[in-house]
């Protein structure tokens, strides 16, 4: 579980990195590639601090055909900062959907990430 959270928290890190390039694919809506001057420098502080909480906060990872989700323990606290997260991360990865849910009846939240069909 750990190895799949990693991988998606690398997304956003990648996004990050001052020296990396934009990944540059092409799609036929938003183009597969990294906003790399959406955040200033504080905001990109604030990802970093918010992506290991992320890491720290995910108690279950469920493999989609287009993407991943992620359960968190039902937790006001976190589910804002989970939601400030994906405000940061909608801004560099404008081609990922992020949908931040809890439920009717549903005693947990979760993070839905998808970038498509495989």
């Amino acid at each position: 579980m750990e190895n799949i959270a990693t991988a998606i928290i690398a997304l956003g890190a990648a996004c990050s990195s001052d020296d990396k390039q934009p990944a540059m694919e092409t799609s036929r809506e938003i183009p597969i590639a990294c906003v790399l001057s959406a955040l200033t420098a504080e905001q990109r502080e604030r990802e970093v601090v918010l992506l290991e909480e992320h890491l720290r906060s995910v108690r279950e990872v469920k493999e989609q055909n287009d993407g991943y989700s992620f359960r968190y323990d039902p937790d006001m606290s976190v589910f804002g900062r989970m939601a400030e997260l994906v405000a940061l991360e909608h801004r560099c990865c404008p081609f990922l959907d992020f949908q931040l849910q809890w439920g009717h009846g549903a005693s947990d939240p979760w993070l839905h990430i998808r970038g498509g069909a495989r």
